[in-house]
């Protein structure tokens, strides 16, 4: 694995480690709100806020067009990538309730249908790690099962 994405797949880990137990301490929201989580059907809109976590989170001003986001995904946290150093990409978080398998296979389709190729699928018992690559850029999509929900984060940056 080369050194940029092994970067992004640790940082996405490290992410949602923080996300985890940021949520647990200081009242994030709990995904035992079903009702909440099925109003959230429309699609995320950007932002210029560089780091966002909590609620009504947006996705990064900079986050690509063609990564694809899951509809219904219920945004936790999302930011640009090293703002103080000026190192291009974005980082996005996000609980869904769908299986591990759902959400691997749309992104296995999505990823290809806007002009990414797949370079790698690893599945654990951890969860799913899926890496691609389009023009000068890759992204990172990890896929960990996470209580009644799936949290997935995604980094998209300079190879």
């Amino acid at each position: 694995m080369n050194k940029p994405l092994f970067k992004w797949v640790v940082g996405g880990f490290l992410v949602i480690v923080l996300v985890l137990i940021g949520s647990r301490f200081i009242g994030g929201k709990s995904s035992d709100n079903k009702e909440d989580e099925a109003q959230n059907t429309e699609e995320p809109k950007n932002t210029d806020d560089a780091q966002q976590n909590g609620e009504s989170v947006k996705l990064p001003s900079d986050w690509p067009s063609d990564a694809p986001i899951m509809p219904d995904a219920n945004i936790q946290y999302s930011a640009s990538a090293d703002p103080q150093t000026d190192d291009q990409g974005a980082y996005v978080v996000f609980g869904i309730s769908k299986s591990e398998k759902e959400v691997a296979e749309y992104y296995k389709k999505e990823l290809p249908a806007n002009g990414w190729t797949v370079s790698g699928v690893a599945s654990t018992t951890g969860g799913t790690n899926i890496n691609a690559g389009k023009d000068t850029r890759v992204i990172a999509v990890v896929i960990v099962p996470s209580g009644d929900t799936i949290t997935v984060t995604i980094g998209v940056g300079k190879k």
